[in-house]
């Protein structure tokens, strides 16, 4: 990585934890319009439920401290028990959150036990039983720049229209950043196929999916078979007899585990994309949210950067 680009993506972080506290002038009881309606707080907010990986993350981004967690990976706490670590974010959950189970299917039980004033979740769903619990607001994660539209409501909600707004700017600053790194990379070799998966279920990657869009954001056009059949969350099953049919520059495969040489994708890679393929073992999950997103920007363009050197 340059040393001008990694400073400069540290900075931009530093920035976004460090935006002041400043807390504006919000109005109760304020209504606030989201996903699956419009939701009335009468006060602000204490005690806050974050059902999902980004919301959390947006939180701590505001100073916010939840109480409960619904977390999406592997590897939890006991239900009911807190986080004992939480990677990378430990440094900025100052008071560990309560597991309340998975993202999709969280505890009604363990969440009522945390009292909680305020429920911020990403799942449709799952609003009618929240609701009965605490307030809630629905704001789902379609995208992955959703923390344009999310982090000015939850600013509002808790006073931090300010910290919103700079956090917004700052995860920009990002963005532009890491485009300019890598505007000799997308112009040269601007094709990127982006593989999701260790090879026992194993998809390619639309523009419609969360990380597929920071890649097109990036300036690349993925690149995938014509005939791929996406679902609405914007993956499409991998058959490997079409591997060696795509016309890519770059084959990005995002893994959570270490893929076997001897895997069937592996090999299949190799034989027919030689010299093309970066395998990324994600370690800075959700890689999405206000905290981890510029670090994942600049494994990015480290990356990209460093493969394409060698070639």
């Amino acid at each position: 990585m340059k040393p001008f680009f990694a400073s400069s993506i540290l900075i931009a972080l530093a920035l976004l934890v460090s935006a002041p506290h400043t807390t504006a002038q919000t109005a109760y009881p304020v209504t606030v319009k989201h996903d699956a309606g419009e939701t009335t707080l009468t006060k602000r907010p204490q005690r806050v439920i974050a059902i999902g990986d980004i919301h959390f993350e947006e939180l701590l981004a505001l100073g916010i401290q939840p109480v409960g967690y619904a977390h999406r990976f592997a590897q939890p706490p006991a239900l009911g028990a807190t986080f004992t670590s939480l990677g990378e974010l430990n440094r900025y959950a100052s008071k560990p959150p309560v597991y309340v189970g998975d993202l999709f299917t969280p505890s009604l039980e363990v969440m009522l036990s945390l009292k909680p004033d305020l429920i911020v979740s990403s799942q449709p769903e799952l609003h009618a039983a929240l609701s009965k619990i605490a307030p809630t607001l629905t704001l789902q994660s379609r995208d992955a720049d959703s923390w344009r539209m999310t982090l000015p409501v939850l600013g509002t909600v808790f006073g931090q229209q300010r910290r919103a707004a700079q956090v917004v700017a700052n995860l920009e600053a990002s963005f532009k950043l890491t485009r300019e790194a890598l505007r000799r990379v997308t112009k040269s070799k601007p094709r990127l196929t982006l593989i999701l998966g260790t090879g026992q279920s194993a998809f390619f990657a639309s523009s419609n999916y969360l990380i597929g869009k920071i890649f097109t954001d990036l300036g690349f056009t993925l690149a995938n078979p014509s005939g791929a059949k996406y679902g609405p969350t914007g993956l499409a099953p991998i058959s490997l007899e079409t591997i060696p049919t795509l016309e890519t520059d770059t084959v990005w495969v995002l893994t959570n585990a270490e893929i076997p040489s001897d895997s069937a994708l592996r090999q299949t890679l190799s034989a027919s994309q030689r010299g093309k393929v970066v395998y990324y073992n994600n370690k800075l999950r959700p890689l999405l949210g206000p905290l981890s997103l510029p670090r994942f920007l600049g494994e990015i363009q480290r990356l990209l950067t460093a493969h394409n050197s060698r070639l």
